[in-house]
């Protein structure tokens, strides 16, 4: 799946997410949880998360952090082209009204235990570990069974993962985080429209947004590719949890097999993690 496509699917979910009441702008908090204990997140509030994901592991890539460097030099660049002055232009004066770096940072390190907030004080610091567990159980899942490991025994894996990882995110107690998202996708879409400019990349002399973030950041450039893949394939997986939600607690009632998509979403999460699948 394309960024693009992988960002119109966010936006989507965000806009499915349970509704909240209005609060401060600049509030970070996560989306309304239904009831307690340890099935406390609605469906839809699993997908939204899914999104905030994506848009976590983007933020490790440079975006929009890229476009926000640009606009605040903009006057020293010798641009030529007037349409991506004027963009700059208008980029600077919508920074102001969204989230800052910081408070980015704080909210992704206190959903998913990313960026330069990670390990201070609230950071889900353990759901890497869950993730990465999840996608080990439902790769096991779709294995021959080998050395007398049952398929019963193997769904009760994927079953007692899933549980691990929603736990893991309904612990999350920060009210409501699906009004930060939907700035957040908006405002992350600005900034690769930005970063698009004909005449800026021109300017850079390159063809495209990752080649551009690539010369920007120079020798500090992240592996822009293994940042991407985490995002969009962490959402695929939180998706297939989405759907086994209204099914999970219920131990006499089987999980359907994840789907081919999110087999594959694990495998794929696991490798640009570093982790190796297991053979």
């Amino acid at each position: 799946m394309s960024l693009q496509l992988s960002l119109a699917l966010a936006q989507q979910l965000l806009d499915r997410a349970p509704a909240v009441p209005p609060r401060d702008p600049y509030a970070i908090d996560l989306p309304s949880l239904q009831g307690s204990g340890p099935s406390a997140i609605l469906p839809d509030t699993m997908r939204a998360l899914g999104a905030l994901y994506l848009d976590a592991e983007l933020e490790q890539a440079g975006l929009p952090y890229a476009a926000e460097l640009l606009a605040e030099h903009r006057f020293e660049l010798p641009l030529q082209d007037a349409g991506a002055a004027r963009a700059l232009e208008r980029f600077s004066h919508l920074r102001r009204e969204h989230l800052n770096r910081q408070q980015r940072d704080s909210l992704y390190a206190r959903l998913f235990g990313l960026g330069a907030a990670a390990g201070e004080g609230g950071s889900n610091n353990d759901f890497q570990r869950c993730l990465a567990a999840l996608a080990q159980a439902v790769l096991r899942q779709a294995e021959p069974p080998l050395y007398g490991g049952s398929v019963a025994m193997r769904d009760s894996a994927v079953r007692w993962a899933a549980q691990q990882l929603e736990a893991n995110l309904a612990a999350r107690p920060y009210g409501n985080a699906v009004a930060a998202g939907s700035r957040l996708q908006l405002y992350l879409r600005e900034a690769i429209a930005v970063l698009q400019q004909p005449g800026l990349l021109r300017q850079f002399a390159v063809t495209g947004l990752w080649p551009l973030l690539a010369k920007l950041f120079g020798a500090n450039s992240p592996d822009l590719g293994r940042f991407v893949a985490r995002g969009q394939n962490g959402l695929q997986l939180l998706q297939q949890l989405a759907d086994w939600i209204p099914l999970l607690h219920h131990k006499q009632t089987p999980l359907p097999a994840a789907s081919a998509a999110a087999q594959a979403a694990a495998a794929q999460w696991l490798m640009a993690s570093g982790l190796v699948p297991r053979q």
